[in-house]
């Protein structure tokens, strides 16, 4: 009878976990006799350890192509210039002196033609240009972009591969406690709820490629094409994610949402439109913590324009009695200028950047300031939909004079749909008026 990969799998871990028993079995004793025997266990236990973890890798490979029977094969990628110079050879026939203008990308051709298959309500009509990029692509450029999201290395909690709009139960109040008498009972009192909603916000990225590119950068083009849609795509989801209007088709950022605890910064820390500085930022943990939230399980850190940390990595300290804070040595005095490092250590807390943020607020009378945001990032969700799509085509038109054919060029278009929400608002502070200026310092 013939064991699918599951079961062979499933009979070598059994037998990798009776090694292990014996191998344990052997280490009570010392003799010289038992330690040669459970030598030879523990290589035994390797070798079939490493035939698992390869059985492991073609069933992601078999699964990411989404092609039965490939993870017998040896393990292939999937090439983006391979397979777009065969579509360009296929819409102008015989190039490159080859009648077949799928020559030398079977691979490609074969993983295109099955992931139509399971894809095929989102794949569109090939005759027309129109081909669904695999799934071990796309989720190449998805966590390129996710990389290259300052908000989404804070910590952020996300929710992947949604596929209808997600209600969010969610308390707007917490139950009271009570000390009580050996036979008294505390004063009923109950949790409030909410509901909020978290529903796609589609971005799209289009890009034109020339097919001299393709051709002259054989094997590089691949890494330059990913790397174009992903930076595209990062910028745009750090724009909806901080500063989304939730208005034209827009997720409503951070910095828009409402019910933020209340800062004390403008008044004693006395920011007004100055440079921001680590007392300032200690206030916000204050502010977070007399809150009760400083305390709650998660993630902390605070969000800041690149001025602002600028300003904190300049700040400087009176050493005496009428000397000009200008003047004054830099707090840390071994080393003028503060790395990102020190100013982890000094906050107690990670940071990101985003020029994201505006530096255009007007606060106290100056219009160069910024907002510094501080929180717990677990609860701020960012939800993706479905799969990360992408289509190419060699003879679609953009809607102007122009077309892929008449231009000799691939045109690539990418959708992704997200949306994104703070789940305890009161996790987060605010304040405004940071300085963004250095001359203003």
């Amino acid at each position: 009878m013939e064991l699918t990969m599951e079961q062979i799998k499933g009979e070598f871990v059994g037998l990798q976990k009776s090694i292990e028993t014996q191998v344990k079995d052997l280490l009570v004793c010392s003799s010289e006799e038992s330690k040669k025997a459970t030598d030879g266990l523990q290589k035994q236990l390797s070798e079939l350890k490493g035939y698992v973890d390869k059985l492991e890798a073609d069933s992601k490979q078999m699964k990411a192509a989404s092609m039965p029977g490939f993870g017998d094969k040896e393990a292939k990628k999937f090439s983006f210039t391979s397979f777009i110079g065969a579509l360009y050879k296929q819409a102008f026939s015989g190039a490159a002196g080859h009648d077949n203008p799928w020559h030398g990308a079977g691979y490609e051709q074969e993983v295109v033609r099955e992931y139509a298959k399971v894809r095929a309500n989102e794949a569109g009509d090939g005759s027309a240009g129109g081909v669904l990029i695999p799934q071990e692509l796309t989720n190449d450029i998805v966590e390129m972009a996710i990389a290259q999201t300052p908000i989404l290395n804070l910590g952020v909690t996300m929710i992947r591969g949604l596929v209808g709009d997600l209600p969010v139960p969610t308390i707007t109040g917490r139950p009271t406690s009570y000390w009580v008498g050996e036979n008294g009972k505390p004063t009923a009192s109950q949790a409030t709820y909410g509901q909020k909603n978290l529903r796609p916000k589609k971005v799209g990225c289009f890009t034109k490629q020339s097919n001299r590119l393709i051709y002259q950068s054989r094997g590089v083009s691949d890494q330059i094409i990913k790397q174009l849609l992903a930076e595209s795509m990062a910028l745009k989801f750090h724009e909806g994610l901080v500063n989304g209007t939730g208005s034209n088709y827009q997720p409503l950022g951070i910095m828009h949402q409402t019910g933020f605890t209340t800062s004390t910064v403008p008044t004693s820390g006395d920011l007004r439109g100055t440079r921001f500085k680590i007392d300032h930022a200690a206030n916000m943990q204050m502010d977070l913590d007399v809150a009760d939230e400083l305390n709650m399980p998660g993630t902390f850190g605070y969000l800041m324009r690149p001025e602002v940390l600028a300003g904190m990595k300049r700040q400087t300290v009176v050493q005496y009695s009428g000397q000009a804070a200008a003047d004054g040595a830099p707090v840390m005095a071994l080393n003028p200028l503060m790395s990102n490092q020190v100013i982890r250590d000094v906050l107690g807390y990670n940071f990101g950047t985003s020029t994201q943020l505006s530096g255009t607020e007007t606060s106290y009378g100056s219009s160069t300031t910024s907002s510094v945001l501080f929180g717990n990032w677990a609860k701020f969700w960012v939800a993706f939909w479905r799969d990360f799509a992408i289509k190419v085509s060699d003879v679609a038109g953009d809607g102007s004079t122009g077309s892929a054919f008449l231009d000799d060029q691939m045109y690539i278009v990418a959708f992704q749909e997200v949306d994104c929400l703070a789940m305890r608002p009161a996790a987060f502070t605010k304040v405004i008026g940071a300085q963004v200026s250095p001359a203003s310092w």
